[in-house]
């Protein structure tokens, strides 16, 4: 959105200049999910890791649009 969390597009960017990639916004988002829920995974529970994951999701289902 306009006023929203624009972090994610400079990130790619920046990340796929330096790594010579072609990762979008929205891949982006999806590996910030994973990275909660690998954390999440290891059997002790942090709320963080599930806010966050969905945040992710949403921002990534925005980015798609």
């Amino acid at each position: 959105s306009a006023t929203g969390e624009k972090s994610m597009a400079k990130t790619v960017e920046a990340f796929n200049s330096i790594y010579g990639t072609q990762l979008t916004e929205v891949q982006g988002w999806h590996f910030m999910e994973l990275l909660k829920m690998v954390r999440s995974a290891y059997g002790i529970y942090v709320e963080d890791d599930y806010l966050d994951k969905v945040a992710y999701a949403a921002l990534a289902a925005e980015a798609a649009q």
